[in-house]
């Protein structure tokens, strides 16, 4: 049973009303202690990694392997979240607002991850897309904007399932430019911490009631994936669309087998094969 979250934000100033709400102290035990801030307190972790989505994936990776050793050997993963503050590109969308991301565009690399939502949570939803500099010219569509989530919800892919990821960010800007002090960014996240909890909580207590991919079943995903020469965003698609369906008791193996045998050459046909697999995926899903 899941029993522990793993929180990573950027600034200690964003992490300091989430250490005051799990009443967290300092973990100093750890190895990564000696390279990130970790507290401990009430199930919750909560750790900073410096700004920047390197510096985030070297913290996610680090922390999860470090205090959650048995993950590689199929052990129970953590809720991993990624909790801060982020610009939004149209005014319309109030400072102050907690939203939760349903899909992260590195937009350096073009590479996008999608995270399962798996509760009703009553916040906004939101497009995230992380970049290597700060945003002060908004994006022409609706959107977060930061420079973290990307690296963080990459490194946590390679180790766990979409489904045990989650990124809240609370709204700081519209991306004009605008400075804040470390109160104000402590503010912003005070204001949403009691939610922010809420919402964790809510996701924790519903990863047991999830049906777990099985070794086999996950080499099946694994083996297709390779043989179609799926890119990382795409087989991070599949993966989530395969746990959706099979957490609902629907068949996707059936779909999933026949690829097998299949030959992909150049990029086009490796797309088209993508998108086949997709809208066979998507007709067995209930809605």
């Amino acid at each position: 049973m899941t029993k522990e979250i793993l929180i990573i934000t950027a600034l200690a100033c964003e992490a300091a009303p989430l250490i005051k709400a799990y009443e967290a102290r300092p973990l100093r035990e750890n190895p990564c202690a000696e390279r990130f801030q970790v507290f401990y307190g009430n199930g919750a972790y909560i750790a900073t990694s410096g700004i920047g989505k390197i510096r985030s994936a070297i913290a996610t990776s680090a922390l999860m392997t470090s205090l959650f050793p048995e993950l590689y050997r199929g052990g129970e993963s953590p809720l991993v979240a990624n909790i801060g503050i982020a610009g939004y590109s149209n005014p319309e969308l109030p400072i102050g607002t907690l939203t939760y991301i349903n899909k992260v565009h590195d937009v350096a690399t073009e590479a996008r991850f999608y995270p399962d939502i798996i509760v009703r949570h009553g916040l906004v939803e939101s497009g995230l897309e992380t970049y290597d500099h700060p945003v002060r010219t908004p994006p022409k569509h609706p959107v977060c904007v930061d420079m973290e989530g990307a690296g963080m919800i990459q490194a946590a892919l390679t180790i766990t399932a979409p489904s045990s990821v989650c990124l809240l960010k609370v709204i700081s800007d519209h991306c004009l430019g605008t400075r804040l002090s470390q109160d104000d960014v402590s503010a912003l996240v005070a204001k949403n911490s009691e939610r922010i909890t809420t919402c964790l909580g809510s996701i924790k207590d519903a990863l047991p009631q999830i049906n777990r991919l099985n070794t086999d079943e996950h080499s099946l995903i694994v083996s297709a994936c390779e043989t179609l020469k799926f890119s990382l965003s795409q087989r991070t698609e599949i993966y989530r669309r395969v746990q959706t369906l099979h957490a609902q008791g629907l068949d996707w193996k059936s779909t999933i087998t026949p690829l097998l045998q299949l030959k992909v050459g150049v990029k086009e046909e490796r797309n088209k094969a993508y998108h086949q697999l997709l809208a066979e995926l998507t007709k067995g899903r209930s809605l």
